[in-house]
Protein backbone atom coordinates (compact mmCIF):
# COMPACT_ATOMS: atom_id res chain seq x y z
CA UNK A 1 0.00 0.00 0.00
CA UNK A 2 1.34 3.54 -0.98
CA UNK A 3 1.87 6.13 2.09
CA UNK A 4 1.04 9.24 1.63
CA UNK A 5 3.20 12.00 2.44
CA UNK A 6 0.74 14.72 4.25
CA UNK A 7 3.32 17.51 4.62
CA UNK A 8 3.40 17.78 0.50
CA UNK A 9 1.40 19.34 -1.21
CA UNK A 10 -1.37 17.62 -2.40
CA UNK A 11 -1.58 15.99 -6.09
CA UNK A 12 -4.43 17.14 -8.05
CA UNK A 13 -7.53 15.02 -7.96
CA UNK A 14 -8.45 12.66 -11.00
CA UNK A 15 -11.93 14.07 -11.04
CA UNK A 16 -10.50 17.86 -11.01
CA UNK A 17 -9.05 16.60 -14.08
CA UNK A 18 -11.30 15.63 -15.50
CA UNK A 19 -13.43 18.25 -14.75
CA UNK A 20 -11.31 20.77 -16.18
CA UNK A 21 -10.59 18.38 -19.29
CA UNK A 22 -14.68 18.16 -19.87
CA UNK A 23 -15.42 21.43 -19.07
CA UNK A 24 -12.43 22.53 -21.65
CA UNK A 25 -13.90 20.56 -24.24
CA UNK A 26 -17.29 22.20 -24.05
CA UNK A 27 -16.69 25.18 -23.56
CA UNK A 28 -13.44 25.92 -25.45
CA UNK A 29 -13.44 23.09 -28.38
CA UNK A 30 -16.86 22.98 -29.22
CA UNK A 31 -16.96 27.27 -29.62
CA UNK A 32 -13.82 26.96 -31.50
CA UNK A 33 -15.02 24.37 -33.78
CA UNK A 34 -18.38 25.73 -34.40
CA UNK A 35 -16.53 29.46 -35.54
CA UNK A 36 -13.93 27.32 -38.17
CA UNK A 37 -17.47 25.35 -39.31
CA UNK A 38 -19.33 28.66 -40.03
CA UNK A 39 -16.43 30.73 -41.38
CA UNK A 40 -15.77 27.52 -44.04
CA UNK A 41 -19.09 27.30 -44.75
CA UNK A 42 -19.34 30.76 -45.46
CA UNK A 43 -16.01 31.02 -47.65
CA UNK A 44 -16.86 28.18 -49.87
CA UNK A 45 -20.49 29.72 -50.79
CA UNK A 46 -19.03 32.67 -52.21
CA UNK A 47 -18.23 32.70 -56.21
CA UNK A 48 -17.95 35.94 -56.41
CA UNK A 49 -17.76 39.78 -55.38
CA UNK A 50 -21.45 40.32 -54.89
CA UNK A 51 -23.26 37.11 -54.87
CA UNK A 52 -23.52 33.95 -53.08
CA UNK A 53 -24.65 30.38 -54.27
CA UNK A 54 -27.28 27.93 -52.75
CA UNK A 55 -27.36 30.34 -49.24
CA UNK A 56 -29.59 32.73 -47.68
CA UNK A 57 -27.88 35.22 -46.63
CA UNK A 58 -30.15 37.23 -44.49
CA UNK A 59 -28.68 37.68 -41.06
CA UNK A 60 -25.46 36.56 -41.53
CA UNK A 61 -24.04 39.50 -40.46
CA UNK A 62 -25.34 39.40 -37.41
CA UNK A 63 -24.15 36.01 -36.50
CA UNK A 64 -20.76 37.26 -37.58
CA UNK A 65 -20.51 39.44 -34.59
CA UNK A 66 -22.14 36.76 -32.38
CA UNK A 67 -18.67 34.58 -33.62
CA UNK A 68 -16.53 37.53 -31.80
CA UNK A 69 -17.74 37.05 -28.46
CA UNK A 70 -17.58 33.22 -28.59
CA UNK A 71 -14.10 33.27 -29.41
CA UNK A 72 -12.76 35.52 -26.89
CA UNK A 73 -15.19 33.49 -24.42
CA UNK A 74 -13.65 30.51 -25.60
CA UNK A 75 -9.73 31.08 -25.55
CA UNK A 76 -10.52 33.66 -22.22
CA UNK A 77 -11.53 30.27 -20.73
CA UNK A 78 -8.95 28.67 -21.79
CA UNK A 79 -6.54 30.74 -19.84
CA UNK A 80 -8.09 30.00 -17.07
CA UNK A 81 -8.34 26.53 -17.63
CA UNK A 82 -4.58 26.30 -17.56
CA UNK A 83 -4.14 28.38 -14.77
CA UNK A 84 -6.84 26.06 -12.93
CA UNK A 85 -4.67 22.59 -14.20
CA UNK A 86 -1.33 24.11 -12.28
CA UNK A 87 -3.39 25.08 -8.79
CA UNK A 88 -2.12 28.57 -8.89
CA UNK A 89 -2.69 31.29 -7.52
CA UNK A 90 -5.21 29.39 -4.92
CA UNK A 91 -7.97 31.69 -5.77
CA UNK A 92 -8.51 30.27 -9.66
CA UNK A 93 -10.68 27.23 -7.85
CA UNK A 94 -13.75 29.96 -7.43
CA UNK A 95 -12.13 31.58 -10.53
CA UNK A 96 -12.78 28.74 -12.27
CA UNK A 97 -16.16 27.57 -10.34
CA UNK A 98 -17.98 30.68 -11.33
CA UNK A 99 -16.41 30.82 -14.90
CA UNK A 100 -17.99 27.45 -15.39
CA UNK A 101 -21.27 28.59 -14.24
CA UNK A 102 -21.32 31.82 -16.15
CA UNK A 103 -20.41 30.31 -19.47
CA UNK A 104 -22.96 27.75 -19.13
CA UNK A 105 -26.17 29.98 -17.88
CA UNK A 106 -25.01 31.94 -21.04
CA UNK A 107 -24.19 29.06 -23.31
CA UNK A 108 -27.53 27.59 -22.57
CA UNK A 109 -29.75 31.12 -22.55
CA UNK A 110 -28.31 32.68 -25.97
CA UNK A 111 -27.09 29.97 -28.00
CA UNK A 112 -28.99 26.60 -27.09
CA UNK A 113 -32.74 27.85 -26.39
CA UNK A 114 -32.99 30.71 -29.00
CA UNK A 115 -32.00 27.75 -31.37
CA UNK A 116 -34.40 25.45 -29.85
CA UNK A 117 -37.14 27.42 -30.17
CA UNK A 118 -36.40 29.18 -34.12
CA UNK A 119 -38.49 27.82 -36.36
CA UNK A 120 -36.74 28.46 -39.51
CA UNK A 121 -39.27 29.28 -42.48
CA UNK A 122 -36.70 27.56 -45.19
CA UNK A 123 -36.91 23.49 -45.12
CA UNK A 124 -33.60 22.28 -45.44
CA UNK A 125 -32.05 18.41 -44.40
CA UNK A 126 -30.53 20.04 -40.80
CA UNK A 127 -33.56 20.51 -39.51
CA UNK A 128 -34.38 17.11 -38.63
CA UNK A 129 -31.19 16.57 -37.25
CA UNK A 130 -30.38 19.83 -35.66
CA UNK A 131 -33.01 19.77 -32.78
CA UNK A 132 -31.88 16.29 -31.28
CA UNK A 133 -28.14 17.53 -31.33
CA UNK A 134 -29.15 21.18 -29.48
CA UNK A 135 -31.07 18.76 -27.01
CA UNK A 136 -28.14 16.57 -26.70
CA UNK A 137 -25.86 19.69 -26.58
CA UNK A 138 -28.45 21.60 -23.77
CA UNK A 139 -27.94 17.80 -21.72
CA UNK A 140 -23.92 17.72 -21.73
CA UNK A 141 -23.84 21.35 -21.28
CA UNK A 142 -25.96 20.96 -17.80
CA UNK A 143 -24.26 17.65 -16.66
CA UNK A 144 -20.79 18.89 -17.32
CA UNK A 145 -21.23 22.35 -15.38
CA UNK A 146 -23.22 20.38 -12.46
CA UNK A 147 -20.30 17.55 -12.28
CA UNK A 148 -16.97 20.33 -12.46
CA UNK A 149 -18.82 22.65 -9.91
CA UNK A 150 -19.51 20.10 -7.81
CA UNK A 151 -16.15 18.41 -7.88
CA UNK A 152 -14.16 21.73 -7.95
CA UNK A 153 -15.80 22.34 -4.38
CA UNK A 154 -14.85 19.16 -3.15
CA UNK A 155 -12.33 18.93 -0.32
CA UNK A 156 -9.51 17.11 -2.77
CA UNK A 157 -9.76 19.88 -5.21
CA UNK A 158 -9.78 22.52 -2.45
CA UNK A 159 -6.71 20.78 -0.82
CA UNK A 160 -5.51 21.14 -3.98
CA UNK A 161 -5.89 24.35 -4.56
CA UNK A 162 -4.90 25.89 -0.99
CA UNK A 163 -1.34 23.78 -1.69
CA UNK A 164 -1.98 21.69 1.66
CA UNK A 165 -3.87 19.55 4.01
CA UNK A 166 -5.88 20.72 6.83
CA UNK A 167 -6.02 18.81 10.28
CA UNK A 168 -9.44 17.56 9.66
CA UNK A 169 -8.10 15.77 6.27
CA UNK A 170 -5.16 14.44 7.81
CA UNK A 171 -7.39 12.55 10.55
CA UNK A 172 -9.94 11.45 8.16
CA UNK A 173 -7.35 10.35 5.59
CA UNK A 174 -5.34 8.59 8.42
CA UNK A 175 -8.71 6.41 9.21
CA UNK A 176 -9.61 5.52 5.89
CA UNK A 177 -6.07 4.61 5.25
CA UNK A 178 -6.67 2.53 8.69
CA UNK A 179 -9.72 1.03 7.70
CA UNK A 180 -8.12 -0.05 4.26
CA UNK A 181 -5.30 -1.99 5.95
CA UNK A 182 -7.45 -3.54 8.67
CA UNK A 183 -9.64 -4.94 5.76
CA UNK A 184 -7.22 -6.16 3.91
CA UNK A 185 -5.93 -8.26 6.49
CA UNK A 186 -9.06 -9.86 6.75
CA UNK A 187 -9.22 -10.93 3.17
CA UNK A 188 -8.55 -14.66 2.62
CA UNK A 189 -5.65 -15.47 1.04
CA UNK A 190 -5.88 -18.27 -1.55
Amino acid sequence: MIKIDYNQKPPRPLGLSLAIIASVMIFTALPLLEVVFVISVDNMMVFDEVGRSGIDIIGMDGFRQQLIPQVLFAFGFLVIAVLSWLGRPAIMRYILSGTIAMISILTITQQIIPRLNANPATLDASRDINQPILTIYLILTIIITLYSVWYINRWASRAFYRGHYLEEDIKEMKRIEQEMMSSADNVPST
